[in-house]
């Protein structure tokens, strides 16, 4: 029992990294971040990626709302992407 309490701790959400102050971040990262319909943590915690954040910004946008396939579609690829890169591997291996 009590590594499922270590793991437990290992996937613990406390978030002990400060979001940036969209403010004093580049106009164009300011009005992207300020442009998202939802405005998530994810998406807050990549203004700390000055370089990329627009970018990740417009991918998501391509992949979850400007693609044209229905979400079953859409969770299906995620699970096969995952599936190839056998990103259950690690999962698993931590309750053994």
């Amino acid at each position: 029992m009590s590594n499922r309490n270590e793991i437990n701790e290992q996937l613990s959400s406390k978030i002990e990294i400060a979001y940036p102050d969209f403010t004093q971040l580049p106009e164009r990262i300011k009005q992207k971040f300020e442009g998202l319909p939802t405005q998530v943590n994810f998406f807050r915690m990549m203004g700390h990626s000055r370089g990329t954040y627009v970018e990740i910004i417009d991918l998501t946008n391509a992949i979850f709302k400007n693609l044209k396939l229905s979400d079953y579609h859409k969770e299906l690829l995620v699970l096969m992407v995952a599936a190839n890169e056998q990103c259950d591997y690690e999962w698993n291996n931590m309750f053994q």
